[in-house]
């Protein structure tokens, strides 16, 4: 969520550098039906929809994993400590993939698209998370050694 506030701000900025004079009322309750038009406020925020969308998705498959591995106390402090490593990990891809100097606002270094597109690549890595999470979800086959934590798939 803290993501999303600061899309959406950073937007309000890049769009004021580009000139838009759109108004916030004049983007629909979906904005990406808007982002059609090109309006750049839309699209920076249609992005951070879906990137909202994706954590959503994300927190979703984690409290799954969580209930079930509920009595596999290593195997969850593990977890978390992953997530927390990966978040940072994503947080510091987004930095070297768009570097600010100290100070510097990214929409002013990278333009007013810099919402849409910082919000696409959070989405994207967070999507590849869930995916990789999943796993955890709908096991491993039986027999495979690297399943580790992964249980095995329950026969029909």
């Amino acid at each position: 969520m803290k993501i999303l506030v600061l899309l959406v701000a950073l937007c309000a900025g890049s769009c004021a550098l580009a000139n838009e004079t759109v108004a916030i009322e004049e983007v629909s309750a979906d904005p990406c039906v808007d982002a059609d038009r090109g309006i750049q406020l839309a699209l920076n925020l249609c992005e951070a929809q879906k990137l909202e969308q994706a954590e959503q998705a994300l927190a979703d498959v984690l409290a799954q994993i969580r209930q079930r591995y509920a009595g596999e106390k290593l195997f969850l402090v593990r977890l978390e400590k992953a997530q927390l490593a990966w978040a940072q990990l994503r947080d510091a891809d987004l930095e070297a993939r768009f570097p600010v100097d100290e100070g510097d606002q990214p929409s002013q270094v990278w333009g007013s698209s810099y919402g849409m597109v910082a919000a696409r690549f959070l989405a994207d890595m967070t999507r590849a998370r869930t995916t990789y999470l999943q796993q955890w979800l709908d096991g491993i086959d039986e027999g495979d050694l690297s399943a580790g934590s992964i249980h095995w798939k329950q026969q029909p």
